[in-house]
């Protein structure tokens, strides 16, 4: 651009001075006089050199902006005409304040000095000033790169699912019961005492899902937990089929899980049920962050989500450790004759495999789930998002016994009170743990599925629900573009989270940027003003957003 500017300024000064001894030439011829030579000392040809120099502003283009700085003022200039001699535009001059009005701006070359007006104001600057009095400059706008980064919030990724994958083995009664749907929960149970008789070595399996086409890196974990009361359901269940999908699509991995379930009905055996339900997730999830590398999953982005017996054991594996665990699965009681009730379950973290792999859950998807105690929510800084139905009989809405729709008070025999979302709710808000609870009045228990067992509008309110609260898990504070309220011309993205950031001003001049900051002069004869700004996050995460900017008047 320079070598193309200073052969420009050669080309003007050549015809210049062709035109001039070409006219000089003419004139003598007229008068039949000899053209005499004039005399140019070379202390003459370097000023006219340094003149012309000092004139290379000259040459710009119409229809652009350019940065100009006239003897202490500085704004901007959008040049409507530009001749050999003479350019004119409106100037845009930066007083401090956010908004400038446009003033008409012409700059006239004659012999030895420069006429600048700015609205009404003429100053008359001689060419060997320039330099120290007016500079004119192409305007270029910072590099905008806008940052259009999906994951986590819109489906992108195809899903590569792979069944049947074995995280364990344990003794139990059965792992999967399906096509229950459309019979009593007594039936159920009565149907399963047979089963019940003794346990066996299970295999415990899981399904995982994969985002095909996802960038390069470690990916965050959602592990999915069924329900059923402990008794039944299955990890391809039709909801569960659906969420996975879904999450991964975002560009999570996925897993869905199948555990221990049946029980006889006692109190104990029940509650021991739980326990062993608690046992499988957290082998399950051992296998899963063992898997790390080959399943490309972020050991410090794991999340779980259960439904029903599900988000109890889920609830669990979050916040239970081994001195809460219920005193049923020591299998102590005085009294009791050796049988598999009396038997020691062991620590959570000792069943299904031999791996020791720790993790930390980031927060969890409670939905129509329940504590047997509030209190060990103060185990972890595991955040909770909440959904459930206050006319829920099976689980508490608030606290009391599952099962209120049994007769004779079956419900408060065969299990302990619980503590349902909305006292989860209440607790995690104590200890200051980011919760959000969503209560549905007048919904029973598991409303986001129809009597056929097909989807409703609630399982995509649930959905979407969970996946923004796990996004605020990753991005705690999304980027904002905020206004100074002390400097008019300054916003700054309200967000330590930032690790870049490139702007954009429509309607306006980005005077100067910093790492989350820009300064803006707006233009008040355009209509839309707006900033733009995006980047990345810390954690590699893109962001894209804008904000509005209204004139005062």
């Amino acid at each position: 651009m320079k070598m193309k500017k200073y052969v420009w300024i050669v080309l003007t000064v050549l015809a210049i001075a062709v035109a001039f001894v070409s006219c000089k030439s003419c004139k003598s011829a007229k008068r039949n006089k000899p053209v005499v030579p004039e005399v140019v000392t070379p202390a003459e040809k370097e000023s006219e050199k340094e003149i012309m120099e000092e004139l290379s502003w000259l040459l710009i283009q119409p229809g652009r902006y350019y940065s100009v700085a006239l003897d202490g003022r500085r704004g901007y200039v959008m040049i409507d005409k530009s001749e050999h001699t003479h350019i004119a535009g409106h100037f845009y001059e930066d007083t401090g304040e956010a908004w400038a009005e446009p003033r008409s701006f012409t700059a006239e070359l004659k012999k030895r000095f420069v006429n600048v007006t700015t609205g009404d104001e003429t100053r008359k600057i001689p060419t060997k000033d320039l330099k120290r009095s007016l500079s004119i400059e192409p305007y270029e706008a910072p590099a905008y790169e806008a940052v259009d980064d999906p994951r986590y919030r819109k489906p992108t990724y195809e899903v590569k699912v792979t069944q049947d994958v074995k995280y364990g083995t344990a003794d139990g009664y059965w792992t999967n019961i399906s096509g229950f749907e459309d019979k009593s929960y007594t039936r159920v149970v009565l149907e399963g005492f047979r089963k019940s008789i003794s346990k066996r070595e299970l295999d415990l399996l899981l399904d995982l899902y994969q985002p095909i086409g996802a960038p390069e890196g470690k990916k965050p974990l959602i592990m999915f937990i069924h329900g059923g009361a402990f008794y039944v359901g299955d990890r391809q269940s039709a909801p569960m089929v659906g969420w996975c999908r879904y999450f991964t699509s975002l560009g999570y991995v996925c897993a869905s899980i199948d555990y221990r379930i049946g029980f006889l009905p006692s109190k104990d055996d029940i509650e021991r049920a739980g326990y062993m339900a608690l046992q499988d997730a957290h082998a399950a999830m051992r296998f899963l962050v063992s898997k790390a590398d080959e399943y490309d999953i972020d050991t410090d982005e794991i999340y779980v989500a259960g439904t029903s017996a599900g988000s109890i054991t889920a609830l669990n594996l979050a916040f239970m450790r081994n001195d809460s665990r219920p005193q049923s699965s020591y299998g102590k009681k005085a009294g009791l004759i050796k049988t598999e009730r009396s038997t020691d379950l062991g620590n959570i973290e000792t069943s299904g495999n031999e791996l020791r792999n720790k993790f930390t859950i980031r927060a969890v998807a409670n939905m129509w789930g329940a504590v047997n105690n509030v209190d060990i929510l103060k185990n972890s800084d595991t955040d909770i998002i909440s959904f459930h139905g206050d006319a829920d009989q099976l689980v508490p809405y608030d606290h009391g016994y599952p099962f209120e729709d049994i007769k004779n008070n079956l419900g408060e025999k065969l299990f302990n009170e619980m503590y349902g979302s909305v006292q989860i709710d209440k607790k995690a808000r104590q200890l200051g743990l980011r919760s959000k609870f969503y209560g549905f009045h007048g919904e029973p228990h598991a409303f986001h599925v129809n009597k056929d067992q097909s989807v409703n509008n609630y399982y995509y309110l649930i959905r979407d629900s969970i996946s923004s609260f796990f996004y605020q898990e990753m991005v705690p504070h999304e980027a904002t573009i905020v206004p100074d309220k002390r400097d008019d011309q300054r916003f700054v993205i309200a967000d330590t989270d930032v690790d870049h950031v490139s702007w954009r001003a429509e309607g306006g001049f980005i005077i100067e940027t910093g790492r989350n900051v820009a300064r803006v002069l707006w233009r008040t004869d355009e209509t839309n003003h707006r900033l733009f700004a995006s980047g990345t996050y810390r954690n590699g995460l893109g962001y894209k957003t804008s904000r509005e900017v209204m004139k005062p008047y």
